[in-house]
């Protein structure tokens, strides 16, 4: 190899070296910032459905103290206690429910038995496992329906008033789909609540649980892992899920789960983010760093090039000069 390639592959090699490096940290510079922004988003997401949480929250605990301070109610409770004799209420809970806007409703007197269920009124006379549980505020809770579904639910229990606990009321709200509303959702976000996920009793994954405001989550299966992980340890899980084959609709994934008051996961949040704008911008900086070092490269064999012929040039007119030295130097010496 002579001296003249050595330079070249030299320069050629720091060229792309130098190229090589400054890309790399840019892209770990952009990876950074795009991933403090996703967290942030998050949060912000997070936060504001703990704000949301907490407030209707709020509006069932108020809605079943109004009930159960209610004449009606007392009075009710009352006669129950007098005679005894609950089949007269049957129908009590839907009118309550309906007057109080609640999706679910129950009275249950003091054994624990369901006098009368707004949702289920065939529940009659079953026992209702969430009236021997001390809670005061609000709690989740699956409640089961007569088309052997369930459906998540914020719930407050509380006794009638001047009854001594003769009759409790036990009622509450969806937490469903149209929870996930009002939550700020920005461009290439996607926010789903994952229903059903009980760890004690550990149900398959269910694509058809996990649904955003909007409807069904695209790629649903793609989440499995993440919530899995989210309702057997009970803790946030993150992770870059692919959604399909192609880089740019990889998501950043949060799973957030939410518990009941004995510590049981009962549903998951989860907080999508595109990966779009980091995708695209690693592909243009590569790009970019592509042109760069293959246009530093040939500059770097056009330099050699020329220097080669160059030095060609020199070199042949200082041959044809040696000659017409040489060829001068022998007519002198005819003379």
């Amino acid at each position: 190899m002579s001296l003249r390639q050595k330079l070249l592959l030299l320069f050629s090699l720091t060229v792309a070296a130098s190229v090589a490096a400054v890309a790399w940290t840019v892209l770990v510079r952009i990876r950074h910032v795009f991933e403090q922004r996703d967290q942030q988003e998050t949060a912000l997401v997070v936060n504001q459905f703990e704000r949301e949480f907490q407030h209707r929250s709020n509006n069932v605990a108020a809605a079943i103290d109004r009930l159960s301070s209610s004449e009606r109610a007392r009075r009710i409770a009352s006669e129950i206690a007098q005679s005894g004799d609950t089949a007269p209420y049957f129908n009590e809970a839907q009118i309550m429910a309906r007057d109080a806007e609640l999706d679910f409703l129950e009275l249950v007197g003091r054994n624990g038995a369901v006098i009368s269920s707004a949702q289920w009124p065939a529940r009659f006379g079953y026992p209702e496992p969430a009236a021997s549980a001390p809670v005061q505020g609000t709690f989740l809770k699956s409640e089961e329906l007569p088309d052997n579904s369930s459906s998540l639910g914020l719930f407050a229990m509380r006794a009638v008033e001047g009854t001594e606990g003769a009759v409790r009321l036990i009622g509450g709200r969806r937490l469903d789909q149209t929870f996930l509303a009002d939550l700020p959702v920005a461009p290439g976000m996607t926010v789903g609540l994952y229903t059903d996920a009980s760890a004690g009793t550990a149900p398959a994954f269910e694509s058809r649980r996990l649904a955003g405001a909007s409807g069904d989550v695209p790629g649903a299966m793609r989440y499995q892992p993440l919530i899995d992980s989210a309702r057997k340890s009970g803790q946030e899980a993150s992770s870059i899920l692919f959604i399909t084959p192609r880089r740019e609709d990889s998501v950043n994934a949060t799973a957030i789960p939410l518990k009941n008051e004995a510590g049981n996961v009962l549903a998951v949040l989860t907080v999508a983010i595109s990966r779009n704008g980091l995708v695209e911008a690693q592909w243009h900086i590569r790009s970019i760093a592509y042109a760069v070092a293959g246009g530093g490269i040939l500059l770097a064999i056009v330099f050699s090039l020329w220097i080669t012929a160059r030095d060609r040039t020199t070199g042949a007119r200082g041959t044809g000069d040696c000659k017409r030295q040489l060829g001068s130097g022998g007519a002198r010496a005819r003379t």
